[in-house]
């Protein structure tokens, strides 16, 4: 930024008293340190002055901008700024579609910390917007601002479920090339000699075509996997995105080999997709993923309402078993149904298991037994104990250690509840070098119901008291109600008076997207090795 050139940025208007520009997105409005310059700065040298600031563009968003030159503009416009004798307008490309076409948004919000969240003794917040275009599951939106608060825009249509797309602070992913918010016009009512200012807006915020959006977002998806060391392999396995990453919504799309599969997630209300932008999505998909086959699946909503049942006969197709590879390990794909036999949100996860499981190894809610495979690869592994209420699931595990050519000698896969099996565990005194736990929210076996709200504190209590000296413990969850403190709480509980004391511990979310606005993975994991001795 501090290389950019005066040129580059181009001028509006310009007078003895006023200076106004249409300031391109990647350049703050003023200097925020040292080492970078802003348009104040880059244009103030230009034309040897200081540039008087009177209001603020964030560094992402483009648009009409507007200094003073003298003190007697500074003056001018700082007062009609301080009276509100300005009137705003912005461009936004949203992702979702705002129930009417046009209406007022009222939030109270406060700024701490470098962001904007809803709060009662937060500031009143207004803005007026208007829907120029629906764009697939986008909108383009007109917004007149009513009130000025840092992020007012960004936080707002975040706050009704309609975040910026590229806004990866506010849940507009992190796929996209820009901010799409630009300030398109400036009138400033107490100054009548001076025109209303106009940016005309980038090809985004114009008339964006739906393949094109689609397109550079998930080419932007796939960068790290294609820009890896040596690129990926044909058969590889990863999630490309989820809505939080993309700003895409109500999709999640994952690479399984050279098939891709996108999971709709139902919304409560009305879907924002029709067949023909599903259709586009998908053809941008293939091309971009490099798959050949396309895989569409509900993920049915709480309230069932079937929003994306005609979608689902439109893209209703059969698909046989097939093999892919994560990492070099393979596994066997289902997709008759949404459990397809691995969860990708674990891939480093089960990374971490495979650099580091060693001598006996317990993984518990062990569904295909992924994990299990993962830590048999490591040839510090001496034996594998995979528990699973599901004997399908474990079937189709057994199948995950013969292609990858593991031996079964001292694997064992049994069929129990995983809290009465570490019960025998604790009584038997029988221990474990690694330990994994992977629940699921809300589980049955036989007669017992398993509920990782009301049973965590106990399973992460037994997994502890199960871990040998030195043992490697891997805790994880994907449950939204139960919080980082809340797992941080359980697990300070559970080692409380543990013989073998936790060290390096970790717990964390797996996910660095999350939003301040709470959007985000629910993935959450406990790391961490237990001591050797008593007075480790």
């Amino acid at each position: 930024m501090a290389t950019i050139q005066s040129g580059t940025i181009r001028v509006i208007y310009e007078d003895d008293n006023f200076l106004v520009v249409d300031k391109p997105s990647g350049i703050p409005t003023h200097a925020p340190n040292d080492s970078i310059q802003g348009v104040a700065e880059i244009l103030g040298e230009a034309r040897g002055l200081r540039l008087g600031v009177h209001q603020r563009l964030d560094a992402a968003t483009s648009g009409v901008l507007a200094f003073s030159k003298s003190a007697q503009g500074a003056t001018r416009l700082g007062k009609a700024f301080e009276l509100r004798n300005v009137k705003k307008t912005y461009r936004a490309l949203v992702c979702g579609i705002p129930k009417t076409a046009s209406g007022q948004w009222t939030h109270t919000l406060v700024h701490e910390g470098g962001v904007t969240k809803a709060s009662p003794q937060g500031k009143m917040a207004k803005l007026r917007y208007r829907t120029v275009a629906t764009i697939g599951p986008f909108a383009l939106l007109e917004i007149d601002l009513m009130t000025g608060i840092t992020h007012q825009i960004r936080v707002q249509c975040a706050l009704e479920g309609m975040p910026i797309l590229g806004d990866a602070l506010y849940g507009g992913g992190n796929c996209f090339e820009r901010l799409c918010l630009h300030a398109q016009r400036l009138l400033i009512t107490s100054e009548p000699n001076l025109p209303a200012f106009y940016a005309k807006p980038p090809m985004w915020l114009d008339a964006p075509k739906l393949d094109k959006l689609f397109s550079a977002i998930l080419s932007r998806a796939m960068d790290p996997w294609r820009n890896a060391p040596g690129g990926f392999a044909q058969d590889e396995v990863f999630c490309v995105f989820a809505p939080q990453h993309s700003g895409i919504p109500e999709i999640v799309v994952e690479r399984l080999g050279r098939t891709l599969l996108v999971r709709h997630l139902e919304p409560d209300a009305d879907t924002l997709w029709r067949e023909g932008d599903m259709r586009i999505f998908a053809k941008c998909a293939l091309r971009e993923c490099q798959c050949d086959d396309f895989c569409y699946r509900v993920h049915e909503s709480a309230s069932k309402r079937h929003a994306c049942r005609s979608l689902a006969r439109a893209f209703d197709k059969a698909f046989d078993p097939f093999v892919a590879c994560e990492q070099g390990i393979a596994y066997q794909f289902d997709l008759s149904g949404n459990a397809t036999g691995l969860y990708l949100d674990q891939r480093d996860n089960r990374h971490w298991i495979a650099q580091n499981a060693s001598g006996s190894v317990i993984n518990l809610f062990a569904y295909t037994c992924a994990f299990s495979v993962c830590a048999a690869m490591n040839p510090n592994v001496t034996s594998t104990t995979s528990i699973d209420a599901a004997p399908a699931a474990l079937k189709k595990g057994r199948l995950n250690f013969e292609r990858n050519h593991i031996d079964l000698n001292g694997h064992r896969f049994i069929k129990e509840d995983a809290i009465k099996y570490l019960s025998k565990c604790v009584q038997n005194g029988t221990k474990f070098d690694t330990i994994i736990c992977d629940p699921p929210s809300f589980g049955r076996f036989e007669k017992n119901v398993f509920s990782l709200e009301d049973d965590l504190n106990d399973l992460l209590s037994l997994c502890c008291r199960v871990a040998a000296p030195g043992a490697l413990m891997l805790f994880s969850i994907n449950h939204r109600k139960i919080r980082l403190s809340k797992l941080r709480s359980a697990f300070k509980e559970a080692t409380r008076n543990l013989e073998y004391a936790p060290k390096d511990v970790s717990i964390f979310v797996n996910d660095e997207t999350v939003s301040v606005l709470g959007v985000g993975t629910d993935l959450k994991t406990i790391r961490c090795r237990f001591s050797r001795a008593t007075n480790d």
